[in-house]
């Protein structure tokens, strides 16, 4: 009998050179949840009702459906390790550039054009018989992460347009299990020209890329492209101890203003977590930082509720407008890794 425990899975993760060619260098994770469900077969005949039966009986199906394409879907969430997070990037329409810094490398991501996404190739393996499925020419829709008091997780899901068994051989490198952790950092918030220096309990950075997936064509089963939709990036400060200079400038537009505004509150946010020790070899720790260059905020409610604090969060969202930044998102991360 197979050994199926799930310590056994792998997620890989690896970039393209090309559309229809599957990567050949991959990044295994550290997850605590990853998968390749079945393919999303696209069906035709099935909400049929034909006549006549062979016989006298009502019954709705009289035909198979005929499965005419499919897309392949992928997730997976975990701690954020400092080698495959920039994979994840990429997928997600990011663009990288690299800094080689003798001891480490500094890889800085900006949104890609819309006519230089790039692709990449997803490896599955499950049970100790060394089962592996890829998913080729494929891109993430929704990355997220996620810090709390106690740890900064990040998970993935994505899509992709061919699923098979990996082709070649592969080469996989390990992730390097050191974490980059929630209490080691910082945070920069400037909202209407004032600072937001209170205590930050939690952190959200959140990427949606919409992409279309109907994009088929005749005589063919596979989809022609995913090609990308939109891109939108959104977070929170998270639990934030209200006080009144705080509302005055994100609702107020300003601390001696007592009205709210109907102008919109705009700054950027920064943050960045790194690990508790440095790079073998490096001065430097492994790090990630996001920075929103071009930033509208909302405050959420808060609420007086027993002897409990009052607290808000601070929704972001991301502006790409004219005269704005040339650059409105910013993602560095500093590893081991020479190139992506």
């Amino acid at each position: 009998m197979a050994n199926n425990n799930s310590l056994l899975a792998r997620y890989s993760l690896g970039v393209q050179s090309a559309k229809g060619t599957q990567a050949t260098a991959f990044i295994t994770g550290l997850k605590t949840q990853s998968s390749m469900p079945p393919p999303t077969f696209d069906e035709a005949g099935a909400n049929r009702s034909e006549h006549p039966g062979t016989v006298s009986r009502n019954t709705g199906r009289r035909s198979y459906k005929d499965l005419t394409g499919y897309i392949a879907s992928f997730s997976s969430q975990g701690i954020l390790y400092p080698r495959l997070f920039p994979v994840q990037l990429i997928g997600a329409g990011f663009t990288c550039t690299t800094s080689d810094e003798t001891t480490h490398y500094e890889h800085t991501f900006h949104l890609s054009l819309a006519d230089a996404l790039e692709w990449i190739s997803v490896i599955h393996q499950a049970t100790d018989q060394n089962w592996q499925r890829v998913i080729r020419d494929a891109r993430i829709t929704q990355l997220q992460v996620q810090a709390s008091t106690d740890e900064l997780t990040v998970s993935d899901q994505g899509q992709g347009l061919h699923m098979g068994a990996p082709a070649g051989g592969p080469t996989f490198q390990s992730e390097e299990p050191t974490a980059i952790l929630p209490s080691v950092g910082s945070m920069t918030i400037t909202v209407n020209s004032g600072s937001i220096t209170g205590t930050v309990r939690g952190y959200n950075f959140q990427v949606q890329q919409g992409l279309d997936t109907n994009d088929k064509a005749l005589f063919t089963q596979q989809r022609a492209d995913l090609p990308q939709q939109s891109i939108a990036v959104s977070g929170e400060a998270q639990d934030l101890d209200i006080t009144r200079s705080d509302y005055q400038l994100v609702v107020n537009a300003g601390v001696n203003n007592t009205d709210p505004s109907l102008v919109t509150a705009r700054g950027s946010i920064s943050t960045k977590f790194q690990s508790a020790g440095n790079i073998s070899g490096a001065a430097a720790p492994y790090s990630v930082e996001f920075k929103i260059l071009a930033a509208e905020f909302s405050m959420g409610e808060f609420q007086a509720s027993g002897s409990d604090p009052m607290r808000y969060a601070l929704a972001y969202e991301m502006v790409d407008a004219p005269g704005g930044p040339a650059q409105p998102v910013e993602v560095i991360v500093v590893n081991d890794v020479a190139a992506y």
